[in-house]
């Protein structure tokens, strides 16, 4: 198989003892995740034993982002009719149960057990073909999908984003609409940006959009907000947390009760990365039970940055040795730990701008890992597609 490296109230449920040389099957393993190159063989492998799940892990989900529905847009940022009906086709197969990503919120917040297959489908931008092809499929097998709109091209009429008459029939069907901005632009600080600029730009731009999506949509609007591009830092979180919305990344990772609610995770799903060997893993993902990060922000100030993950819990020796770090272009990270629960991430070489991230991967038994990523937007960067 050719691996290519990548560019990188209740809830409503719709239905449908050899570590360390096991250590390094499984790290070629989780390289093979992050490259999105894994083919179903690989499971041959000697697996770990499957673990008790804590309390937090009686209840993730795992949460998928697309963009475009269609053969004619750009492959990074689109899934392909026929393969989108093959993932659909597979989680009906699986038993998976879909939840918008307010309802799975709600859920975490009340402390109430989701099922044991959660998966949230959302979709960035409300391009048209969300509407036109996303949008009817989803509603045959009677499932929903949390859309993220900015409205600036929809104000204006653009062809290629949705009306606010089709959003207005999504939300009608159950369908969840919430803010992905007004413009677009990106709401990190540009170098030649005051603070008080930056801070009105994007507050500005936030609510102009809550309020445009509250004026045309008949249903309230749940203050959620997905980043453009992915990108923010730690200034970001703590405003729009301030202003009082959950931010929603681009970069991979499982959610649950515990999770940063300035920024949740999600696997990017695209042509080039759609497979169903891959879609498979991703899918039955696990977080990471990590606690705390540091550095907290995502703005590299010395390039190779480290990174100091600490757990909610002591990790044994075995998970230790199973734990597998990479970054963007899946080259392995040094790990060292300080105890228990405590390990730094570190590379040896800089990394390529604009943007990167370390991503971990832990195998847990029964063809499952668990999963975490960190964002790294690097001295200069620029916003493009994720």
């Amino acid at each position: 198989m050719q691996c290519i490296r990548p560019s990188f109230n209740a809830p409503k449920i719709w239905r449908t003892s050899r570590p360390l040389a096991d250590a390094r099957r499984w790290a070629q393993l989780g390289l093979a995740l992050l490259l999105g190159c894994v083919h179903a063989t690989s499971f041959a492998m000697s697996a770990p034993k499957a673990e008790s799940p804590s309390p937090a892990d009686t209840h993730p989900a795992v949460v998928l982002v697309y963009h475009h529905f269609s053969d004619d847009t750009p492959a990074s940022t689109s899934i392909r009719p026929q393969q989108f009906e093959r993932q659909l086709d597979y989680l009906a197969q699986e038993g998976f149960e879909l939840m918008t990503l307010g309802d799975v919120l709600e859920a975490f917040e009340q402390g109430t057990s989701l099922p044991e297959k959660t998966l949230v489908i959302t979709a960035d931008d409300a391009y048209r073909s969300v509407y036109t092809t996303a949008f009817p499929a989803l509603q045959a097998r009677g499932w929903p999908m949390t859309v993220f709109a900015n409205t600036q091209p929809i104000e204006q009429g653009y062809q290629s984003h949705m009306t606010w008459a089709q959003l207005v029939e999504m939300q009608q069907a159950g369908f969840e609409i919430a803010n992905h901005g007004h413009t677009h632009d990106t709401m990190v600080q540009t170098p030649n940006e005051s603070d008080q600029a930056w801070l009105k730009r994007i507050r500005q731009d936030i609510t102009t959009a809550q309020t445009l999506l509250q004026q045309h949509l008949p249903n309230p609007v749940p203050k959620l907000l997905a980043y453009p591009y992915g990108e923010y830092s730690q200034a970001v979180k703590q405003t729009i947390q301030k202003m009082g919305y959950v931010g929603v990344s681009q970069h991979s990772g499982a959610i649950d009760a515990r999770s940063d609610r300035g920024a949740l995770l999600r696997f990017p799903v695209n042509t080039e990365f759609g497979g169903m060997e891959r879609f498979a893993l991703i899918t039955h993902t696990r977080p990471l039970p990590v606690q705390s990060i540091s550095p907290s922000d995502t703005r590299v100030q010395h390039n190779p940055p480290q990174l100091t993950l600490t757990f909610s819990r002591p990790m044994s020796e075995e998970e230790q040795a199973r734990l597998q770090c990479f970054n963007q272009q899946g080259d392995p990270l040094s790990l060292a730990w300080h105890d228990a629960r405590t390990v730094t991430l570190s590379y040896d070489r800089p990394l390529a701008p604009p943007r990167n991230r370390y991503a971990c991967t832990q195998p847990i038994g029964n063809g499952q890992f668990r999963w975490y990523s960190h964002l790294w937007m690097l001295p200069g960067f620029h916003s493009i597609a994720n």
